[in-house]
C-alpha cells in the first residue's frame, strides 16, 4: 500500500503472508525487498508525473527502476531520435566530403588545363 499524503519514509507499507495469515513488514523508510521478483518496493516518481507511487527497482535506492510501458516507450523514442540525428550528420558529413572531392578534381582538370595551354 502506498499513502500519498503520509510523510515521506513512512508512505510504504506492506503484508506478507505467514503461515495463512497477513503480517505487517515493518518498512523503513521508502524501500523494502520483494522476495517474490528478486526486486525491491520502493517509492519513486514516474517519469513525466509529479507524484510518486510504488515502482519495482533492482536496487534499494530505486536509482535502477524497471521502467513503466509509457518510460519504455519514451526511451526507444529518444534512442531512434538520437541514432537518425546520427545519420543524419554522417550522410551531411559524406556529402560535405564528396562535395570537396568534386572541388578537387574540378580544381585539378583546370590546373592540368592551364598547363597544357601554357606548353
Amino acid at each position: 500500500m502506498f499513502l500519498v499524503d503520509a510523510v515521506p519514509g513512512s508512505r510504504l507499507r506492506v503484508w506478507d503472508r505467514i503461515d495463512g495469515d497477513l503480517v505487517e513488514r515493518v518498512v523503513a523508510g521508502e524501500a523494502t525487498p520483494c522476495l517474490t521478483l528478486d526486486a525491491f518496493l520502493v517509492v519513486a516518481p514516474v517519469e513525466g508525473e509529479l507524484s510518486a507511487c510504488v515502482r519495482l527497482a533492482r536496487d534499494a535506492e530505486g536509482r535502477d527502476l524497471f521502467l513503466t510501458d509509457g518510460e519504455a516507450r519514451r526511451r526507444e523514442a529518444d534512442a531512434r531520435q538520437r541514432e537518425t540525428a546520427a545519420w543524419q550528420r554522417e550522410a551531411d558529413a559524406r556529402r560535405e566530403a564528396e562535395e570537396r572531392l568534386r572541388e578537387a578534381e574540378r580544381r585539378i582538370a583546370e590546373l592540368e588545363a592551364s598547363r597544357g595551354q601554357a606548353r
